[in-house]
């Protein structure tokens, strides 16, 4: 008798398990954290054009902003090595999701080309979008110019030169853009080799 109510509460307790593994999980988007110009932002910190220290203090004009995500670059102008992460040198790196706000015009350029580099990589998707017309250039001399999963630019205008010019998902990922955009790959042999114009 005791064994059948053993059998009984051990399925029930499966049961539970089971129906509890079916709800879905939400996880943050964004990170804590992320690297512009070989400077680790927090979260409501500012990096200064020509800056090599992050600040909780914002300059004038001409700096990146970092907070929940959002990325605002107001005619912030880098160029250099970036980061140098495990797999490469990378302007800006995200690990996850990335929103890109421009305000004004804005230069990001990689500029080593003996390792493998990046203007811009986000472990997840990066999102576009502009105050007044703001633009971004996006240059890289050995690698991507920006590697993502999804890239949606949603105002603005978003150019990029590079070796390959964009690597979204391993080449599965979507390319989304309803302002404009030029994209130039300096590979023969990249999918995107030729100049593609939005607008």
């Amino acid at each position: 008798m005791m064994r059948k109510h053993l059998r009984k509460l051990a399925g029930v307790l499966l049961a539970l398990v089971m129906a509890v593994s079916l709800l879905p999980v939400t996880a943050s988007a964004s990170p804590s954290s992320i690297w512009v110009g070989g400077v680790e932002l927090a979260s409501g910190e500012y990096l200064a054009t020509g800056a090599t220290e992050a600040t909780a203090t914002a300059p004038a004009d001409n700096y990146a902003y970092y907070n929940d995500g959002v990325l605002t670059l107001k005619n912030f102008r880098y160029s250099g090595k970036g980061a140098q992460r495990s797999s490469g040198a990378y302007v800006v790196y995200a690990a996850a999701d990335l929103t890109l706000r421009l305000e004004g015009s804005s230069a990001l350029e990689q500029t080593d080309s003996s390792v493998v580099s990046c203007g811009i990589y986000a472990g997840g998707d990066v999102t576009v979008s502009a105050v007044d017309g703001g633009e971004l250039s996006v240059s890289a001399a050995g690698g991507n110019g920006i590697e993502a999963h999804s890239l949606t630019v949603n105002s603005g205008k978003l150019t990029v030169l590079a070796p390959w010019a964009l690597y979204l998902n391993g080449g599965l990922g979507k390319l989304t853009a309803s302002a404009g955009m030029n994209i130039f790959a300096l590979k023969k042999d990249s999918l995107d080799h030729r100049l593609v114009a939005y607008d």
